[in-house]
C-alpha cells in the first residue's frame, strides 16, 4: 500500500503558512496606505488611480485570505501572492515614487481673486460652439451665475441669418415683440423666459428665469461681441504640467520587467508544486522507482500507469469522464482526460512532471452537429468538482436504464499517491511548465 503523505511533507507545507500570512497583511496594509498617502498629499480620495490601486491591494488580501483558509498547503498561496504583487507593483511605484508624472489635483486660487473677477453680469463660462452650428462664422454661449444663458451666432450675411431664424419656426414665426430695443419672439412660462431675435448677421437667443434678467442680458448684447474668454474657474486654477517620461528607457524597462515576471512565474509555480523527500530517506535507483510506479496499476486507483516513449518516461492517465447519452433528439459524447508525463532524472534524483488536460465534446442530431476540443498544459494547485449529464445513457452502443451519468473529479486522488511513492523513494517530485525547466 502507498502511504498518502509523510510527516516531512506535511511540515514543509506548514512552513509556508507564516509567509502567506505576511503576504495577506502586506496587501491589506498597502490597500490602506494608498488612500492615506493620497490624503496626506491633499488630493481627493476619489481619484481613479487611488481607487484602482487600493482596490487591487484589498481584493488581493481578501483572495489570499480565502485561499489560505481553504488550502492545507500554503505554498500556492505564496505563489499567487508574489506573482500578483509583481503584476501590481508598477502601479504602486507610479503612485509612490513617480507621483510627479501622474495627473495632479487642481489647486483653487484664493477666494479674493475669484470674488474680484466674478460679478452678476460676468459670465461664469463662455463656450465656443462654432463647430457645432452649421454655416456659423462664430457662435458663443455665455452662462451666468443666475442661470441665464446668452447665445450669439454670427453668419456670413444677413440673408443667411434670416433664413436660420425662420427655419426655427418653419417659415411662420409668431408675432414679434420689442424688448430692450430688440425685436424678436418672446416666450414666457412660469420660471422661464426666452427671447429669439435676428439682427443683421447676428442671431440671438437668450433664456432666463424672469423677464428682468432677460432684459439685462439684451442690454449687454448691444456691446460688440468679445472673443471667448476662459471660464473663471479655469483662470483661478493652477495645474502643474506633468513632465514627460522618456519613451525608449520606459519601453526597455517594461520589456525587461515583463521577461522577469514571466521567468518568476515559471520558477515560482514549479516551487509551489514541488515535493521534496525527507533528508534521511535513501535514494533508490531509477529502475527500482520505475518498477514501484508500474506496480501501482494493481492498486485500487482511478488512473492507469504505462511506459512512455522513452526509457526514462512513464505516463499516468485518468479518464475521469466518458459518457454517451441521448436527449431531445440529439446524441452526445463527452470525454475528460488528465495525464501526467513522468520523466525520471536519476542524476538529480528528480521526477519531472508535465501536466496535460484534454476535453472533448461532440453532439449530432436535429439542428446539425457540433464538435469542441480543448487541450492545455500547466500546473494545477487544486481542482475538485462534480459534474453530470441527464438523458438516456448509452454503453457499448446500447441504451442502459440509467437516467443520468455523474462523475466526481479530485486531482489529488491521482497526484497524492504518486507524490507519496516518489518521495518515499528519496526522489523529488517537480512539476514543470516547459521541458527545460
Amino acid at each position: 500500500m502507498v502511504r498518502i503523505e509523510s510527516d516531512h511533507v506535511t511540515g514543509v507545507k506548514m512552513q509556508a503558512r507564516p509567509i502567506a500570512r505576511c503576504l495577506v497583511a502586506a496587501y491589506l496594509l498597502a490597500g490602506l496606505a494608498v488612500p492615506a498617502a493620497a490624503w496626506m498629499r491633499g488630493g481627493p480620495l476619489g481619484q481613479p488611480q487611488v481607487l484602482v490601486i487600493a482596490g487591487l491591494a484589498l481584493a488581493g488580501a481578501v483572495a489570499l485570505a480565502l485561499l489560505l483558509a481553504m488550502m492545507r498547503d500554503a505554498r500556492p498561496v505564496v505563489f499567487f501572492g508574489v506573482f500578483f504583487g509583481l503584476v501590481v507593483l508598477p502601479h504602486f511605484l507610479a503612485f509612490g515614487l513617480f507621483a510627479q508624472y501622474l495627473p495632479q489635483a487642481a489647486t483653487p486660487a484664493p477666494a479674493a481673486m475669484i470674488a474680484a473677477e466674478v460679478t452678476a453680469d460676468t459670465p461664469l463660462q463662455v463656450t465656443d460652439l462654432t463647430r457645432g452650428i452649421l454655416d456659423a462664422r462664430r457662435a458663443l454661449l455665455s452662462i451666468y451665475a443666475d442661470g441665464s444663458q446668452y447665445l450669439e451666432t454670427i453668419y456670413d450675411g444677413e440673408a443667411q441669418a434670416r433664413l436660420r431664424f425662420l427655419a426655427e419656426y418653419q417659415n411662420q414665426p409668431p408675432p414679434l415683440a420689442t424688448l430692450s430695443g430688440h425685436s424678436g419672439v418672446l416666450s414666457q412660462e412660469p420660471g422661464h423666459v426666452s427671447f429669439h431675435a435676428v439682427e443683421g448677421r447676428r442671431l440671438l437667443k437668450v433664456t432666463a428665469a424672469d423677464r428682468g434678467v432677460l432684459e439685462r442680458r439684451l442690454l449687454d448684447s448691444r456691446q460688440p461681441a468679445a472673443a471667448p474668454s476662459p471660464p473663471v474657474e479655469t483662470v483661478a486654477v493652477a495645474v502643474a504640467p506633468a513632465p514627460a517620461l522618456p519613451l525608449l528607457p520606459l519601453l526597455a524597462g517594461v520589456l525587461a520587467y515583463t521577461v522577469f515576471v514571466a521567468w518568476t512565474f515559471l520558477r515560482l509555480s514549479a516551487w509551489a508544486a514541488t515535493h521534496a523527500p525527507a533528508p534521511d530517506i535513501p535514494v533508490l535507483p531509477a529502475s527500482a522507482l520505475r518498477q514501484r510506479l508500474l506496480q501501482l496499476a494493481g492498486e485500487d486507483l482511478p488512473f492507469t500507469l504505462k511506459p512512455g516513449e522513452r526509457p526514462d518516461e512513464l505516463i499516468a492517465e485518468w479518464r475521469h469522464a466518458d459518457a454517451t447519452w441521448l436527449d431531445l433528439m440529439r446524441a452526445h459524447r463527452l470525454r475528460r482526460l488528465l495525464r501526467f508525463r513522468l520523466r525520471l532524472d536519476e542524476a538529480r534524483a528528480e521526477v519531472r512532471v508535465r501536466e496535460f488536460h484534454a476535453a472533448f465534446d461532440a453532439s449530432a442530431g436535429h439542428g446539425g452537429a457540433g464538435l469542441r476540443y480543448q487541450a492545455s498544459w500547466g500546473i494545477s494547485f487544486f481542482e475538485r468538482h462534480t459534474e453530470g449529464v441527464l438523458g438516456l445513457q448509452m454503453h457499448n452502443g446500447r441504451p442502459t436504464r440509467d437516467p443520468a451519468c455523474v462523475w466526481r473529479f479530485d486531482i489529488e486522488e491521482m497526484r497524492r499517491p504518486l507524490v507519496a511513492l516518489v518521495t518515499d523513494a528519496g526522489w523529488r517530485w517537480r512539476p514543470v511548465m516547459l521541458d527545460r525547466l
